[in-house]
């Protein structure tokens, strides 16, 4: 979506949440690194939760409603895709929800295997 919505030049202001434990556990995060650069409405906020400081000097953790806070001004404004392991998106939705996001603006899609 955000590939398609860049060649497109699109003007929809995009945020993308991305968790991974490691740098070398995040497939395609040079991709969305340069999607950043050539698209001006796309923010890429690649998050780790078990990097250490010597290796990653970005948002680190678990995604939570004052990382989410951080980076989008209006929480009840955008539409949130959750994708990723079933655990994963089932905690997302809770912490979109408990932080007062409407739930007709949640789309998921669970992935099994990881």
């Amino acid at each position: 979506m955000i590939a398609e919505a860049t060649n497109q030049k699109t003007d929809h202001d995009l945020t993308l949440l991305y968790s991974n434990k490691t740098p070398e556990d995040a497939p395609f995060l040079s991709d969305f690194e340069d999607m950043e650069k050539r698209n001006r409405h796309f923010t890429f906020v690649p998050v780790m939760t078990r990097s250490d400081a010597d290796e990653w000097s970005g948002e680190r953790g678990h995604i939570d409603a004052e990382l989410l806070k951080r980076y989008v001004s209006d929480i009840n404004k955008p539409i949130y895709y959750l994708s990723g392991p079933g655990d994963m998106v089932e905690a997302m939705q809770k912490m979109l929800v408990d932080a007062g996001v409407n739930e007709d603006n949640i789309r998921s899609e669970e992935f099994a295997g990881y």
